[in-house]
C-alpha cells in the first residue's frame, strides 16, 4: 500500500461543498440577516476612521507639532 503524498488531497472537500447536485440554501430572510451584518460593518468602519482623525486631530493640537503628527499618521497606517 502507497502512503499518500503531501500534495494529494485527503478528501474532496471543495468537491463536497461546490457540488451542482446539492444547491445551498441559506434560509428565510437572508436579506435581512446580510443588510443588518453589512450595516454593523459599516458603522465600525466609520467609527474607527473617526476615532483615528480625532486622535491626529489630538495630537495635533496638543503637542503643536508635525512631527508628531507624521509619527501618529504613519503608526495609524500600520496594521
Amino acid at each position: 500500500m502507497a502512503s499518500p503524498s503531501i500534495l494529494e488531497p485527503v478528501n474532496n472537500v471543495a468537491g463536497d461543498l461546490f457540488s451542482s447536485s446539492d444547491s445551498y440554501d441559506p434560509g428565510r430572510n437572508w436579506q435581512v440577516r446580510f443588510w443588518i451584518i453589512f450595516s454593523g460593518q459599516i458603522l465600525s468602519l466609520v467609527g474607527s476612521a473617526l476615532t483615528q482623525f480625532v486622535l491626529l486631530w489630538l495630537i495635533t493640537d496638543t503637542t503643536g507639532s508635525v512631527s508628531a503628527l507624521a509619527c501618529a499618521g504613519l503608526a495609524a497606517l500600520l496594521p
